[in-house]
């Protein structure tokens, strides 16, 4: 197993070459646009839109919901495989908003 951690382009280079996808979707209690996410220059990096093109939600395993008490944040686990079918053991592994891929880029 390889996990692939990264900057936008980062995952469009790793993303056909995966055989999985395991991504932390927050659902709730996050509001990028108040954060200043949208805001040019702002640090923030957008997972690639084009993901989908290559994953589909796993049949065989529902997504886990959470909410961190702390924050009152909900997300969910959901894992994701290739179209085309397994072929390299790749794996990566991202965060997104529901709706709305983002990662905060650590740059």
């Amino acid at each position: 197993v390889v996990w692939v951690l990264g900057g936008p382009g980062v995952y469009r280079e790793a993303l056909p070459l995966a055989d999985a996808l395991a991504l932390t979707v927050v659902t709730g209690g996050f509001d990028a646009e108040a954060a200043g996410a949208f805001v040019p220059g702002s640090g923030a990096a957008f997972f690639p839109s084009e993901w989908e093109d290559y994953f589909e939600l796993e049949s065989r395993a529902a997504p886990v919901s959470r909410i961190d008490a702390a924050s009152g944040i909900s997300f969910e686990f959901r894992d994701y495989v290739a179209k085309r079918g397994p072929r390299t053991g790749r794996r990566a592994g991202a965060c997104a908003l529901e709706g709305r891929p983002l990662l905060k880029s650590e740059q």
